[in-house]
């Protein structure tokens, strides 16, 4: 027996009863009588408004705002803000997704929620769009933060825009400016030379990566320089010391992962060694000669005996002083940011030569009474250490690699070996490990590297302090803030002919930006405020007078 039967939604059903005696059977079938009626279609946009409209209503994205949630603990998600490039990507939506989720847990959770948004506003495209189609940056800037916070509320994040801001509005900078002054009144902020590549062109410093591989300039196509210039920069490596040891407080319990941990630890690059001092000879002309000295840092002093040349970085004041004498040097020099970031090219510097410190202790073998001969070398960074390597081919790859390029059929020299012969590398290559030192080390033949070193140092800091002693040395620089570029924060520093550097008063702050006219940009490179006459010549207030110097842009 089989029973038909038909749902509202035209759906018809069959019950039969099997021959077995068991239950029936619940068969479905295909319906002939299918209803013409359209169904009704989900209209997303109009469900999207409804909702945006009812939380702008009950104001849910202010309720971190000041005094709502009042008594109730508090929490403050603060997501990177965002560069008004002009349009969102999927890297937006990913990073104020996270946060968005994370704020919205936190107030369920019963918090009080402080989940702000504002615009990460000063920047080089600003004012690259102001020198290339001649807009007024300020507006170019503007324009695209409209666009952008359309895009942002379309994702209906709970962000509180009560508290928007943008950090190329003065009264967000001025508190930059305060900053930066309170850091300059403690000796935190300061102004010194630096090598720096620079556009002769558009007349501006440039980053690392406006240099292409042929070393010119990204904007312009011309031939970047180097100079030194006046820079100001913050003194982050007095804080050092504590950014490392804070590291282990980030670690406890996993809160940052491992390979963050050791990044840190490698950009702050604490290395312990020793600090010894190279006797230098210059011989000049008519057979004169002039005397210096280097100093040079190593975390292998037992490898002194192995000592087959003494580099220099590119911009040691040495070389610099030699450069001025010898344009085919100079010509080496301005050819460095054409070479690979890898590259050993070397120039021998003729009539430089270097004596191992070791030579004033007694009993020393030969080998290190011998004259060093002396490179510029592009691998030795200036910044770490003191700009100067210790070539030791036998003992360290990037001095093997040099002296393969440069000085290919001088065999290099092993100083120490393994305890165990089965150590060894291969013929001619560097022994990169501690072990213990060869007869080619005399009196110090046997010794273990430790030992070595330990009897070595303290053997040339009893002949003079600054001979031979241990330091350590850190990879971490003090952070160069300036840019000679108009979109940026005006760094609150007037410099006077007479008093130098001269802080502008708090009181004062802050110090805006002159207006310019994106046309007058346009096709100009360089720092347009240089050309602005009542920016450039401002009055000093400690001399009351005017100063034919201005305020340095950040």
């Amino acid at each position: 027996m089989q029973r038909v039967c038909q749902s509202s939604l035209g759906l018809r059903w069959a019950f039969a009863s099997p021959a077995s005696g068991h239950g029936p059977i619940l068969i479905r079938c295909a319906s002939t009588n299918v209803s013409t009626k359209p169904s009704p279609r989900l209209d997303l946009c109009g469900i999207d408004l409804k909702w945006r409209q009812r939380w702008a209503a009950v104001e849910l994205n202010g309720q971190g705002s000041a005094g709502a949630g009042a008594g109730k603990p508090k929490c403050f998600v603060l997501p990177m803000f965002p560069y008004p490039s002009g349009a969102l990507h999927m890297g937006h939506v990913r990073v104020y997704t996270i946060a968005d989720v994370l704020a919205r847990f936190e107030r369920m959770r019963g918090h009080n929620v402080i989940h702000p948004m504002a615009w990460d506003a000063f920047g080089l495209p600003a004012e690259n769009a102001a020198i290339e189609r001649g807009v007024d940056p300020e507006e170019w800037t503007r324009d695209n933060i409209a666009k952008m916070k359309a895009q942002l509320m379309e994702m209906n994040g709970s962000w509180d825009w009560s508290r928007e801001f943008m950090t190329c509005d003065p009264s967000f900078y001025k508190h930059t400016q305060r900053i930066f002054l309170l850091l300059h009144e403690r000796g935190l902020a300061y102004q010194a030379e630096s090598l720096v590549n620079y556009d002769p062109v558009d007349k501006t410093v440039l980053a690392n990566e406006q240099v292409d591989s042929n070393g010119c300039s990204w904007r312009s196509g011309a031939k970047v320089e180097k100079r030194r210039l006046k820079q100001w920069f913050l003194r982050v490596t007095a804080f050092k010391e504590a950014l490392l040891e804070d590291l282990d407080v980030l670690a406890e319990g996993g809160n940052w992962p491992e390979r963050v941990i050791s990044m840190q630890k490698n950009w702050l690059g604490r290395s312990k060694g020793a600090r010894v001092r190279f006797s230098i000879s210059v011989t000049k002309g008519a057979g004169t000669t002039e005397s210096t000295e280097v100093m040079a840092f190593t975390t292998r002093p037992d490898t002194l005996f192995g000592v087959q040349y003494l580099a220099l970085g590119i911009d040691h004041p040495l070389v610099l002083k030699l450069a001025k004498s010898s344009p085919e040097l100079q010509i080496f020099l301005d050819a460095v940011p054409t070479l690979p970031l890898d590259s050993k090219a070397g120039w021998l510097l003729e009539g430089v030569q270097a004596t191992n410190p070791l030579a004033l202790l007694s009993d020393m073998p030969n080998i290190v009474k011998e004259p060093l001969p002396v490179y510029v070398a592009p691998y030795v960074l200036g910044d770490y250490g003191y700009g100067a390597v210790m070539g030791v081919p036998g003992h360290d790859n990037r001095d093997y690699a040099f002296w393969r390029e440069n000085c290919w059929s001088d065999p290099t020299r092993i100083v120490v070996v393994p305890t165990d012969s089965a150590g060894l590398p291969p013929a001619g290559g560097p022994f990169n490990d501690s072990g213990v030192l060869t007869p080619l080390c005399g009196p110090f033949a046997g010794l273990t590297s430790a030992e070595a070193s330990e009897r070595l140092i303290s053997g040339l800091s009893k002949i003079s302090a600054d001979l031979g002693n241990f330091v350590e040395s850190w990879k971490i620089r003090d952070w160069l803030i300036s840019r000679q570029r108009y979109w940026g924060t005006p760094i609150p520093m007037i410099h006077c002919e007479g008093c130098g550097p001269v802080p502008v008063p708090g009181d004062q702050l802050p110090v805006e930006l002159p207006k310019l006219d994106g046309v007058e940009m346009r096709g100009k490179g360089g720092n347009p405020l240089q050309d602005v006459s009542e920016w450039v010549n401002t009055k000093c207030p400690r001399q009351g007078d005017r100063t034919p110097t201005g305020f340095l842009p950040g």
